[in-house]
């Protein structure tokens, strides 16, 4: 989308895309590696020891499990049943 928008820029200001293309996701991985380090040494400032870990999951699990696995193998028998024919 970013792209599409700078294309027509392009055209005036003789810009090559791969440039723009590669600039932009160099960023987004500069952004996300001072994210990550940032991180990092915010956790080295807070004391984890106190805290106790605490596990939140539904009661219905294993309901939701069972239709989970029935919808994938009811699409896997329509999928072969249609390459059967």
């Amino acid at each position: 989308m970013l792209l599409s928008r700078v294309f027509d820029i392009n055209q005036f200001l003789k810009f090559d895309s791969s440039r723009i293309s590669n600039s932009y996701s160099n960023c987004i991985i500069g952004f996300w590696f001072a994210f990550m380090a940032y991180s990092g040494f915010m956790k080295s400032l807070v004391d984890y020891s106190s805290y106790h870990t605490i596990y939140v999951y539904p009661c219905f699990v294993k309901e939701l499990l069972f239709s989970i696995f029935a919808y994938i193998i009811s699409v896997l028998f329509t999928v072969m049943i249609i390459a059967a024919f």
